[in-house]
């Protein structure tokens, strides 16, 4: 088809098997309306209204979807490719199995809507509201969320790998099982996020904040925490391995059975933090605050703890490797029998 349907009213029609190639569809009607196997390719789609439509295998192709309202719809299947799309109101929608690629959906509107199985490929988001939007296994690879309001948003089972959110408000949002590796959240706001499984390994997240996060076995290996706060976090369980957390504040946190082995720890403060059954072996603890921290059980083997502020380490510690480091550090002789052969 290729004719101009601007303005019809096309509420409540079934549609099906149709192609529309350069169509004028300016404010048209589909509210209501069934489509399956629909393609728009090249069409001008302003201000056109899906509302509470029902959508299957529909595609939207370098089309023109400014303003385009899908509000209350349910999508499966369908997808947008290379469209120009702002300020798209998809507010307490249904999306499953839908392609967002190479769109610029900047300033849209998602709040509350339920999006599953489903795809954002280079897609420009900056300025959209996705308040309390469920994503279940949604892959985001890459995607540009700065300005994008995710608050009280909840991720699960999805993927965020090289994401930006740095700066990001994500303020009580949920994240679990959630992989959000080499992802850019320097600065960003998680504080009381849920953060539950997910994954942090190599993300920049310097001076980022996660006051009072519930991270229960969250990985942030290898990850950059330089002069994070993570004051008040549950972190039970958590993996710090080769993390930077220098400078980061750790006080009064819970990381009970928490790996922090090659971290490094020079600056850190964990006062009246709980690190029972925690591993700091082959840390770099240098000047970290221990004052307070509980630490029963705890394991630091191969770490020097000679600098550490306020560190007092009960029987059930493991620091075998430590106490000889220190002793060689007294003891030439000592250390000439520890030398590993070359």
């Amino acid at each position: 088809m290729d004719w101009s349907l601007a303005g019809r009213c096309l509420d409540g029609q079934s549609l099906r098997g149709s192609t529309f190639l350069r169509c004028n569809l300016q404010q048209a009607g589909f509210s209501g309306a069934a489509l399956e196997d629909i393609t728009f390719i090249d069409c001008n789609l302003t201000g056109a209204n899906f509302e509470n439509a029902r959508l299957k295998s529909v595609n939207f192709v370098q089309s023109d979807c400014t303003d385009m309202v899908f509000s209350g719809s349910h999508s499966e299947g369908c997808s947008m490719v290379k469209c120009t799309a702002p300020r798209v109101n998809f507010a307490n929608a249904r999306l499953d199995k839908s392609s967002f690629v190479e769109s610029n959906l900047e300033n849209s509107n998602f709040d509350q809507a339920v999006i599953s199985m489903s795809a954002f490929l280079s897609a420009k988001l900056q300025g959209s509201d996705a308040g309390g939007v469920t994503f279940t296994r949604v892959a985001m690879p890459g995607c540009d969320l700065r300005n994008v309001n995710l608050m009280h948003a909840h991720f699960e089972c999805s993927a965020l790998p090289e994401a930006r959110l740095d700066g990001a408000d994500l303020r009580a949002t949920r994240f679990l099982k959630t992989a959000l590796s080499k992802a850019n959240l320097e600065g960003a706001s998680l504080n009381g996020a849920h953060l539950h499984y997910s994954s942090f390994a190599f993300a920049k997240l310097s001076g980022a904040s996660f006051s009072n996060a519930e991270a229960f076995a969250v990985q942030f290996g290898g990850a950059g925490l330089r002069g994070a706060d993570f004051r008040g976090a549950f972190l039970k369980r958590a993996g710090f391995g080769a993390s930077d957390l220098r400078n980061a504040n750790l006080q009064d946190i819970d990381a009970s059975d928490a790996n922090f082995e090659c971290a490094q720890l020079d600056g850190a403060t964990l006062a009246g933090a709980r690190c029972d059954n925690a591993s700091f072996s082959h840390a770099l603890i240098g000047t970290a605050v221990f004052s307070g921290t509980r630490l029963e059980g705890a394991g630091f083997h191969e770490t020097r703890r000679d600098d550490a502020i306020g560190l007092r380490l009960p029987p059930s510690a493991h620091c075998d490797d430590v106490e000889r480091s220190i002793s060689e550090k007294f003891d030439p002789a000592a250390k000439v029998q520890h030398a590993p052969a070359i």
